[in-house]
């Protein structure tokens, strides 16, 4: 029973994987699970709950029949195949020649973010808040910004003061606070209030945190960028944070799985919230990103870079 967490959710995500070697033969001859066992999948995942405050809830996102079935190109139209996309319950072939199907649900399960896995699960009304991202939204800005620029290497708190011209609009409702050097993003804080005036607004705060967000370029901060708190918590370095749409984000996550050497280039050093990821190095092949264009495999690094982006040849540089 695998158990996977999620960077920025606070909950756990398990689901059930059980071999059986009971078969099911059609009409045609085509294999699949006995349906008693696919029942029995369904009781599984109804009768394991977790306990939160004074209730309990289901706990299991999915659950999987893994039977020895042959041909996965056939079985893929098969309904108890089917099922898994719309309840995240079915059967899998699985032999030491037929892996794909499940290779396919385990890539899915690593991969894909908190919020993605939770709108697969089928889960009682509620859940979601126990088990979704983080809601609300981070100002990251760099210490230079703040009218007191000694707090670079000193506690932050517990007033930070900034001229409101380096501020989005939407910077006096955010939750928490990221403060950057030119090396990344270092510490991070919660809002407990904010005061604003005609020139300046002055966040109280608390819980001070260090935080190592590194910065791959030395940039130019002219003002602060408001981004959601589940961006921020999936970003590995100050780069990803850019990666604003759902489309950049499974960009990001298909390139970090392909390489521990990927390197993420934004469009410019100005930042700003209109800022995006342009370029991607891994090691010495570049990858240019063009939105609104079709999509190409770049066969030559075996992988596919899906949605509303087209990689332009892979160049050595």
């Amino acid at each position: 029973m695998p158990s996977i967490e999620k960077r920025g959710s606070t909950g756990v995500f398990r689901y059930i994987f059980d071999v059986k070697y009971a078969l099911h033969i059609d009409k045609q001859g085509n294999l699949s699970p006995k349906h008693d066992d696919i029942n029995v999948m369904h009781r599984y995942r109804d009768a394991i709950v977790a306990k939160t405050g004074q209730s309990y809830e289901r706990e299991m996102f999915g659950a999987y029949v893994l039977f020895p079935g042959k041909n996965d190109a056939v079985y893929e139209q098969h309904p108890l195949y089917k099922s898994i996309s719309e309840v995240n319950i079915g059967g899998l072939p699985f032999l030491p020649n037929e892996t794909k199907l499940v290779e396919q649900i385990i890539d899915n399960l690593l991969y894909k973010n908190a919020d993605e896995l939770q709108r697969e699960g089928i889960l009682p009304k509620g859940t979601l808040s126990y088990l979704t991202s983080r809601q609300g939204e981070m100002l990251v800005l760099h210490h230079k910004l703040l009218r007191k620029n000694s707090w670079e290497s000193e506690e932050l708190g517990p007033e930070l003061m900034i001229a409101r011209s380096f501020l989005p609009q939407e910077a006096i409702q955010v939750k928490e606070i990221a403060v950057a050097n030119d090396a990344g993003i270092y510490k991070t804080a919660e809002v407990l209030a904010v005061q604003a005036t005609v020139d300046y607004v002055t966040f109280t705060i608390l819980n001070e945190q260090q935080h190592e967000l590194p910065a791959r370029a030395h940039y130019d901060w002219q003002c602060g960028v408001v981004l959601p708190l589940a961006q921020f918590d999936a970003a590995d370095c100050f780069e990803e944070i850019f990666a604003k749409s759902e489309a950049e984000q499974k960009i990001v996550r298909i390139f970090k799985r392909v390489s521990a050497e990927v390197r993420f280039v934004l469009d410019d050093v100005m930042v700003t919230e209109n800022r995006s990821i342009a370029r991607i190095f891994v090691g010495d092949i570049l990858f240019e990103l063009h939105k609104k264009e079709q999509i190409v495999i770049a066969t030559s690094c075996s992988f596919l870079v899906l949605l509303q982006y087209r990689v332009i040849s892979p160049v050595q540089v």
